[in-house]
């Protein structure tokens, strides 16, 4: 059992005690560095979460968007790091470059600092709302505070406030039209029973039916 002492007392600290204290302290370094302080080491987060670099030439606040260019470190130039995974590189959204590849942040990041972001989930964005009736968004060309809606996009809509306010986003979706993602060999089965009323036809190349792309 620990407890306290007071100055001029004796200190004997057994071994079990004092590895709690290493063990404690390998936590809060740890947490910190997940968390981006300073100039973090990149290393493991949580599914859907992962540390950014802001290259952006701007700070950003909580629940920006930023595109994702590339990755640091990469593994030729530090395998050891890259193996505990690297931390994304990441700037100001364009819609050619982008469309897809984006993350929101979870924390506000200076220019050039490290921070957290979610890649992969549900969470709270702004969306510029272009109809009514869109229930799509991705990047929107040269903004880094909002999302902007689309007959099609990487996050699906859940709920949204307004025409240019607060949403809660879902990203990224599978089969949205700005994420291409080969069918799987049942699905393309699936796709030509559909079109031919069920029937295999004795001409297909059943070979090439079931080589994902």
């Amino acid at each position: 059992m620990l407890k306290k002492v007071h100055p001029g007392d004796p200190m004997r600290i057994p071994a079990s005690t004092y590895n709690l204290f290493v063990d404690a302290a390998r936590n809060y370094q740890r947490n910190r560095m997940t968390r981006g302080a300073g100039h973090p080491r990149p290393g493991s987060t949580d599914s859907g979460v992962a540390l950014f670099r802001n290259d952006s030439g701007a700070d950003v606040g909580r629940y920006n968007v930023l595109g994702i260019d590339g990755v640091f470190p990469t593994y030729e130039e530090n395998r050891q790091e890259f193996k505990h995974g690297p931390a994304l590189l990441c700037s100001t959204p364009s819609a050619e470059l982008h469309t897809g590849k984006f993350l929101i942040t979870l924390e506000p990041a200076a220019d050039g600092q490290f921070a957290r972001g979610m890649v992969m989930g549900i969470c709270c964005v702004q969306v510029y709302l272009e109809d009514l009736n869109h229930t799509w968004a991705d990047v929107y060309d040269g903004s880094r505070y909002s999302l902007k809606s689309g007959p099609s996009g990487a996050a699906q809509i859940l709920w949204r406030e307004d025409v240019y306010g607060w949403s809660l986003v879902r990203f990224p979706v599978r089969g949205s039209a700005a994420i291409e993602i080969p069918p799987t060999a049942q699905e393309k089965m699936a796709y030509m029973l559909r079109d031919y009323g069920g029937v295999l036809h004795p001409t297909w190349d059943h070979q090439r039916l079931f080589e994902v792309d």
